[in-house]
């Protein structure tokens, strides 16, 4: 299991747990978050691959 699946297995069971209770305040929250890691993580990756 790589670093990209266990990020995703947190993000779901996150959404699965919170989202029924809080509704879609959190939804738009944890979509966010997830946007900017993924950017992140495709930025450091672009970077890595350049060199």
């Amino acid at each position: 299991m790589n670093f990209r699946e266990l990020l995703n297995r947190i993000i779901t069971t996150f959404i699965i747990r919170f989202v029924p209770r809080r509704g879609k305040i959190c939804t738009g929250i944890v979509e966010n978050i997830y946007r900017f890691t993924l950017q992140y993580l495709l930025f450091r990756r672009g970077k890595i691959w350049k060199r």
